[in-house]
Formats: C-alpha cells, sequence, structure tokens
C-alpha cells in the first residue's frame, strides 16, 4: 500500500463513451460523480499528483468517463456532471445513461465519491 505521499503520479488510460468502451475490470475502482463544476477532476488532481484531469471553468468539459491508475493497486474514475452544462441536452441525456450503467454493472467499483 502507499502512503498519500508516495502514490505515483496517476496516468490517463481509458476514456468511455459507451459501455463497450470501458476498461477490462481488473482492480478496485473508486469513482468520483457530483454536479457539474463542482470540482471532481480537480479532486482528482490533487490525489494522484498530477495535473492530468482536464479542468475548466465551464461546466460539462468531463464529457466522458475517464480511468486513471497509478501503478496496478487501483483506478479513479471521474465521471460528467450532473445539472447544467455548457452541452446539448442529448449530450447530457447520453452520458447519464452511461454513467447508470457504469455504476449498475461495474463489479469492480468499490467507492462511489459524491
Amino acid at each position: 500500500m502507499y502512503s498519500m505521499t508516495h502514490i505515483p503520479p496517476f496516468k490517463f488510460f481509458a476514456g468511455a463513451t459507451n459501455k463497450e468502451s470501458f476498461p477490462p475490470e481488473t482492480v478496485p475502482e473508486i469513482a468520483f460523480i457530483g454536479r457539474s463544476n463542482v470540482g471532481k477532476s480537480t479532486l482528482l488532481n490533487c490525489l494522484g499528483n498530477t495535473g492530468v484531469a482536464r479542468v475548466s471553468d465551464r461546466p460539462g468539459a468531463t464529457q466522458q468517463i475517464n480511468f486513471y491508475n497509478s501503478g496496478s493497486d487501483f483506478v479513479l474514475v471521474d465521471m460528467p456532471g450532473y445539472g447544467f452544462a455548457y452541452a446539448s441536452d442529448k449530450k447530457i441525456d447520453t452520458w447519464t445513461k452511461l454513467i447508470e450503467e457504469y455504476i449498475k454493472t461495474r463489479k469492480t467499483l468499490k467507492r462511489l465519491m459524491v
């Protein structure tokens, strides 16, 4: 196990826009969900000791489910926000369905941080 001061920087390894593009389930996953523009990606960057997750001051910057790993112990998952976003209603509906599919079916999802 790692202490917070010894976690290697996280690296992006997969982005999912549909359930077929979810990466294989191999290690425990901790996912972050919340309103748009609340700081999920910023928190992930802080926890992962990196700036790899894209951040923006405009709601809706995260438009897919993004998977980040640091070694082989666990994965952090950054999800699109809910609520207002600078995106079409159709895109937001697609994100919502993808998030629901991920939460309902992902066996390696161990924590959902709101």
